[in-house]
């Protein structure tokens, strides 16, 4: 079971298929913290990779010259009409974020197999939909 298959990323740079590797090798053997986290990186690079493709890098750093957080990430891309993303993706980028933010941050609790499933298809057509922005 993968949760991005791999032609999905094959012409992506090698550094980005070594985290979709790492988000499918957590979800198969059973670490859903761990592979949500590595969701949240994926789309997090994304995100950040349209943005320098569209040459409008500018409009997600801070004055410091630093990437926004991700929420402000995931804002800017919600509103800015150059990004292409469905009804799902739109829908679903906010409830992905918090999985991530919950497995990252949340001392007590675990994500488990249902979380992820439940969400699979989403996160793949996410990835998908921003990989065709660039």
């Amino acid at each position: 079971d993968t949760i991005i298959p791999n032609e999905v990323v094959a012409g992506e740079k090698g550094y980005f298929q070594k985290v979709i590797r790492q988000i499918n090798g957590c979800y198969q053997d059973g670490y859903y913290d761990a592979c949500f986290v590595m969701i949240r990186r994926a789309i997090e690079t994304l995100i950040i990779e349209v943005y320098e493709h569209l040459k409008k890098e500018k409009e997600i750093k801070n004055s410091e010259r630093n990437y926004l957080s991700f929420s402000k990430l995931i804002d800017n891309a919600l509103e800015n009409n150059k990004i292409k993303l469905s009804k799902i993706g739109k829908r679903d980028l906010q409830i992905i974020k918090k999985f991530g933010d919950t497995a990252a941050h949340n001392r007590r609790l675990n994500l488990k197999k249902c979380d992820v499933d439940k969400y699979s298809d989403s996160i793949r057509l996410i990835i998908e939909e921003l990989i065709n922005n660039k």
